[in-house]
């Protein structure tokens, strides 16, 4: 942020490394319910920062003190792996129980039901189209409007996604658990792995 930098630990809680080469920590003598913290957003207009966490949901950082946003208590059990804003300052959240999607104070949850068979979101990605990518335990799926396809990819489909990025040509590039890492420009992947 303009700030510093945050950080979240596996054990620790939180951290915000600050411009003036300070740290301050953030645990559980805070305020912070979970010190399992495994994902971060800062949102765009203001200085709040929502913490993703491995068995508490997401808590809200404001004014240096913790929340628990109301609209997301149905999530206050569950893993949070990913948080992403979109255009329209929309919260994604990707748990190990599905998608969801908060704008305007509404939850939506994205699972099986609405196309998204694989519920274990690993990673999340905009890209500069304004699509968004899910990577999940099973495969990659693409969000554009709310509505969700399956990304059927040779040699990858059904394997876990662990990280997304776009280079600054449009390229996607997708990691994997196992299978290498893969690329997508305007036609079918690219693989790469230890053979070449």
């Amino acid at each position: 942020d303009h700030d510093g930098m945050w950080f979240g630990s596996l054990r620790a809680g939180l951290f915000h490394w600050k411009q003036n080469q300070t740290v301050e920590a953030y645990g559980k003598k805070n305020g912070l319910t979970n010190t399992l913290v495994v994902s971060l957003l800062r949102e765009r207009d203001t200085a709040n920062v929502l913490i993703g966490t491995t068995g508490s949901g997401v808590q809200k950082l404001v004014d240096g003190s913790f929340q628990t946003p109301e609209q997301l208590n149905d999530l206050q059990e569950g893993v949070v792996t990913y948080l992403v804003n979109d255009r329209s300052n929309g919260i994604w959240i990707g748990t190990k129980d599905g998608l969801f999607y908060l704008n305007q104070e509404q939850l939506l949850k994205f699972a099986k039901e609405q196309g998204l068979y694989r519920t274990y979101v690993k990673c999340l990605l905009f890209d500069s189209h304004g699509v968004l990518w899910v990577g999940t335990d099973g495969g990659l799926f693409r969000v554009i409007d709310k509505n969700i396809d399956f990304v059927p990819l040779e040699g990858i489909s059904g394997h876990s996604i662990e990280a997304l990025f776009e280079d600054h040509e449009g390229s996607l590039w997708v990691g994997t658990f196992g299978r290498g890492l893969h690329q997508l420009r305007d036609s079918p992947f690219q693989v790469f792995n230890t053979s070449n």
